[in-house]
């Protein structure tokens, strides 16, 4: 006598093999679940980092835009010296044009 499951669409020699089976199944399909919502999770807490650098980022940029503007207005112009060490700070500057 041949055992049918119809979770696995197969068929077994005995009624223990097809619940050994089954059970297996659902077991793979649970922790697939688990490590699925584990990445969600993961991606949705990373996602926020991002978001919260993001605003500190633009928070740090209207501090600094409100200072170089109180500064000129008080001096005139503001001068800064570029080396190639600052390569990266230039990059940051040449945001504002893109």
């Amino acid at each position: 006598m041949k055992f049918y499951s119809e979770t696995l669409n197969k068929l077994f020699d005995s009624s223990e093999e097809c619940a050994k089976a089954e059970a297996d199944y659902k077991k793979k399909l649970e922790e697939k679940k688990a490590a699925e919502q584990k990445k969600a999770e993961t991606r949705k807490a990373r996602a926020q980092e991002v978001e919260d650098a993001m605003k500190a980022a633009a928070e740090a940029r209207a501090n600094y835009e409100k200072l170089l503007a109180a500064f000129c207005k008080d001096y005139g112009t503001f001068h800064y010296s570029f080396s190639n060490d600052d390569s990266k700070d230039l990059k940051s500057l040449f945001d504002i044009f893109f």
